[in-house]
């Protein structure tokens, strides 16, 4: 990309290590103002993950593809890096699952002639599966790459208001070597496949683990290892412990067609080797499955760009709410002060010096 001026709109979010902010830029020089994401990181903030920001940077400036984000630029100056990265103008899937999860009651299976009970119900199938098919093919373009993803989740799918989605944060994303593994424990612990508990080397099979625990939550709202213990999410060891026990089942909620349950079970399949999306037919076997078939789900259309979502419906207590988290967000930012001494900042410097 040419040298650009860039003018900062509103923040978008940020966390620890930074921020994200509202960007818009003469592109080609008319006058018509191009929107991006700024993502903005203070290098003192992540020195001790450096290999987390250089592959975050050398993967999305090689991405070209529908379903991934693009990265147009990545700059520095003396203490802050900086992405510039494609602006959607919605909110990440897990906001999109908030505002459309019910709880419904359902027949309790176990006493088919008594009341119903109360059920935590997430997205419709119909709306999950546009939204799988996207992880879907992002996968199948990165793993042809020989990239592996390894934190996929729902906060790492972010939405236009039209619905459209893209998959993005490619921090812990790694480039393999052909038929190389890895052995580097990252992702998020509900999340993260049994081989990368256990340490056994891993490569792309664990992100089609990652798309079966991410599928169970759209249509659930909840994780299949994890469960809430008096308004609290459960450690994190015991989840992990589940993850790896080949005698603990997952539970479908009675609400889940059969084929998403057939769908979801060969996603996790502990044994790797029988997992779907890592057998030989790779992604191809994922495409093919009863759940897309069944519905007859058009992979050309989606890939021409014809297969449209629905617009995302969020209401005005969320639009609220997310006004209120930026607002608190923003102040935070106005009043932060840093402690680092002058030596942490000149090791960050150097740290990133390539950058």
């Amino acid at each position: 990309m040419a040298e650009i001026t860039l003018h900062e709109r509103e923040l978008l979010g940020g966390g620890a290590s930074g921020y994200v902010r509202l960007v818009v830029a003469d592109v080609c020089g008319n006058g018509t103002m191009k929107s991006f994401a700024l993502k903005r990181m203070r290098k003192c903030a992540v020195v001790s993950t450096p290999d987390h920001v250089y592959c975050e940077q050398s993967v999305s400036q090689e991405l070209n593809h529908f379903a991934c984000v693009r990265q147009h630029a990545s700059f520095q100056d003396a203490d802050h890096l900086y992405f510039l990265f494609d602006h959607l103008d919605g909110c990440d899937m897990m906001d999109a699952l908030a505002a459309v999860a019910t709880v419904q009651p359902f027949k309790n299976p176990d006493k088919p002639t008594g009341s119903k009970i109360k059920m935590l119900k997430g997205m419709p199938e119909e709306m999950a599966m546009y939204y799988v098919a996207v992880v879907t093919l992002a996968l199948e373009y990165l793993h042809e790459k020989q990239i592996v993803y390894r934190d996929l989740k729902p906060e790492n799918v972010f939405l236009a208001n039209d619905g459209t989605a893209v998959l993005g944060d490619f921090g812990f994303s790694k480039k393999l070597e052909k038929d190389a593994l890895t052995y580097t424990f990252c992702g998020t612990p509900g999340y993260v496949a049994p081989e990368v508990i256990l340490a056994h080397g891993y490569s792309t099979s664990v992100d089609w683990w990652g798309l079966g625990v991410m599928t169970y939550v759209l249509l659930t709202g909840q994780q299949p290892f994890s469960q809430i213990v008096k308004g609290k999410p459960e450690d994190p060891l015991t989840v992990m412990k589940r993850i790896v026990d080949r005698s603990w089942a997952v539970s479908f909620p009675v609400y889940i067609s059969e084929s998403a349950v057939d769908l979801m079970s060969w996603f996790l399949e502990r044994r790797r080797a029988r997992r779907l999306g890592n057998l030989r037919r790779k992604a191809e076997d994922v495409k093919t499955h009863a759940w897309f078939k069944d519905a007859k789900f058009d992979w050309d259309a989606m890939q021409r760009g014809q297969l449209k979502p629905r617009p995302l419906a969020l209401s005005e207590a969320f639009a609220t709410q997310r006004a209120n988290r930026i607002a608190d967000l923003e102040r935070e930012i106005a009043t932060a002060t840093f402690a680092e001494t002058e030596e942490e900042i000149e090791d960050a410097k150097e740290t990133f010096r390539a950058f």
